[in-house]
């Protein structure tokens, strides 16, 4: 429907300036006709005068005619000057009835051509004076012929400063309608100015705006929202917020889609997604940001809408993207987990055949065939490993992993691990060093899950340090924990690589081999298994200098197991002994 105020963009007439200015028009109008109409009424039934009281009568209906005309939309400023026609046919009527040119009332009447200038316009104003002008010059022509009561003779005298009045009356009327002229095209200079530079702004971001009233009609658009939504500036000002937003933000009577207007009026500035659609009926999501603001004593709303279809898009294309992955995750652990178990059967029993060959059960072995025999077994004890990582990986994913927490002596665990390890231990002939104090106090741990850490970084130790290295194994106790630490003289590992190491399939690049080696879940599943036993591991390298990797166990309830302690070190020691033979 059209609109019946003119846009807020639109320069031809700004209604914050001329609003009040006639409305003031309108109430010193009012005041003015009452007082001049009680006087009227009062000369005319004093001395019987019926012309003066039909003329009271007309300005009357006249002055009616103004309140009617000012409730319609736009006519406020036509209700002002009908008004002050009326006024000034008062002040005519009055002047006839009180004397003519002795008459108060025409010197009251240099009020209409002020009132018109300063709440109007210069032209109103000067166009009041010249009927002023013209009035008093008629009574001064008539006054001979037309018996007016006589209150006192003419003078040559009167009539000079009644004329002298009227030009200065005219005078200041002319400077001042040239000086409120000129406020006026300043102050619509500046109004144009910043309405320009709204207009620049708003038509030149990538947000379509729309002001509406409180009804849902549209006041204004700018040129983004025209593009987007297919019509013309003018079409758009034809329409109200339902043709074109189908979403929370409709005006229409059905009460949930009444909360949006229930929320303008508690908050001042909302955010909401909603769909538009366009001329096609294309309907699309949009991020709306609704400001409310006053104009004039009438409420209007500036909505920002913002074309998420690139972003849904964008959303919808990874939703798809993760569904795919996590359908690859899983496929790949199912095909892991399969493969494991099916290599264990193979693996176990290569191990255990390998294992009665090297010690000799069914005959004793020539010193190559024994050599042959031990390079199965650490192989498959290597192989083996790398599946119950495998194993334990696609557990730590399902959440199947669970620790049975002990006390007990670190030592026996950390026999277990150094035997893991042999096999890389002997093939590149590292030394190995432990420093664990006897009196060491228990840990509470789950046994397997501790033998499976120590090896892990045992064997790490020995991948990334060249032969005869030098790994040690120390082990301290600090308040409530004790800290197990294992330090190599490794290539090390560079800084940016050292975040990465305890992430699933990370591998640092071995400076010895120029590749990754291992299957990068080592030291993954290390971490786990320390936080299940509330613990934290911790890791400080440099190239060409060495790792060091440690962790901290919770003390277990009792006392130390010198005993077991001292025998767990007689058998590791036996073992190396035997090795190095």
């Amino acid at each position: 429907m059209t609109q019946p105020v003119p846009a807020p963009f639109s320069s031809q007439e700004h209604p914050s300036l001329a609003l009040p200015r006639e409305r003031l028009v309108l109430v010193a109008g009012w005041a003015t006709l009452a007082m001049h109409v009680t006087l009227g009424l009062r000369e005319a039934f004093t001395h019987e005068r019926l012309y003066v009281a039909v003329g009271i009568v007309l300005c009357i209906a006249l002055a009616l005619a103004t309140i009617v005309l000012v409730r319609r939309p736009g006519a406020l400023r036509q209700a002002g000057m009908l008004l002050l026609l009326v006024l000034s046919l008062d002040i005519l009527i009055y002047s006839v009835a009180g004397g003519g040119l002795r008459s108060n009332a025409i010197r009251v009447g240099v009020a209409v051509p002020l009132l018109a200038t300063f709440l109007l316009d210069a032209r109103l104003g000067l166009q009041a004076a010249g009927v002023l002008t013209l009035g008093t010059i008629g009574l001064l022509l008539a006054d001979p012929w037309i018996p007016l009561p006589q209150v006192e003779p003419h003078s040559f005298g009167r009539l000079v400063l009644t004329a002298l009045g009227i030009i200065a009356t005219l005078g200041l009327v002319a400077f001042l309608g040239l000086h409120f002229e000129q406020v006026r095209d300043s102050t619509l200079e500046e109004l144009a100015a910043s309405e320009r530079r709204f207009r620049l702004l708003s038509d030149h971001t990538a947000d379509s705006v729309i002001i509406h009233d409180d009804e849902g009609r549209i006041i204004d658009v700018n040129d983004r929202a025209c593009t987007t939504l297919g019509y013309t500036r003018d079409e758009l000002l034809k329409l109200d917020l339902e043709h074109i937003d189908i979403g929370p933000l409709r005006s229409s009577g059905r009460p949930h889609e009444k909360q949006y207007w229930r929320t303008m009026s508690h908050r001042s500035v909302i955010s909401v997604e909603s769909r538009h659609q366009d001329r096609d009926g294309n309907a699309f999501p949009v991020d709306v940001r609704v400001s409310r603001f006053d104009a004039g004593g009438r409420t209007l709303y500036v909505a920002s809408a913002r074309d998420l279809t690139g972003k849904h898009y964008a959303q919808e294309a990874l939703r798809t993207a993760k569904e795919e992955a996590e359908k690859a995750s899983l496929a790949k652990t199912q095909f892991l987990a399969n493969m494991s178990h099916e290599m264990r059967t193979p693996l176990n029993s290569i191990i255990g055949f390998a294992r009665v060959l090297h010690r000799g059960t069914f005959g004793p072995l020539s010193e190559q065939q024994d050599r042959f025999a031990r390079n199965i077994l650490d192989a498959g004890e290597h192989m083996l490993r790398l599946v119950n990582d495998l194993l334990d990986y696609r557990r730590m994913e399902e959440g199947h992993t669970s620790v049975e927490l002990a006390p007990m002596a670190l030592l026996p665990a950390l026999e277990d691990a150094v035997l893991f390890s042999r096999a890389d231990l002997d093939e590149r002939h590292h030394r190995l060093e432990l420093s664990i104090p006897l009196d060491l106090p228990p840990v509470l741990v789950d046994r397997q899950a501790l033998v499976r850490v120590l090896t892990n970084l045992i064997s790490n130790a020995c991948k990334y340090t060249e032969a005869g290295g030098h790994i040690i194994v120390r082990a301290r106790e600090h308040a409530d924990m004790v800290t197990v630490l294992v330090k190599d003289n490794g290539v090390g590992i560079a800084k940016e690589d050292l975040t990465r190491v305890f992430n699933y399939f990370e591998q640092a690049q071995s400076k010895l081999s120029g590749r990754s080696v291992g299957s990068g879940l080592g030291l993954a599943l290390a971490r786990q298994l320390v936080r299940k036993m509330g613990g934290e591991i911790h890791v400080e390298s440099e190239v060409d200098k060495g790792s060091t990797f440690w962790f901290t166990l919770q003390k277990g309830l009792g006392t130390p197991s010198r005993l077991e302690n001292i025998r767990a070190e007689i058998r590791i020691a036996a073992e190396r002994a035997e090795e190095r033979t």
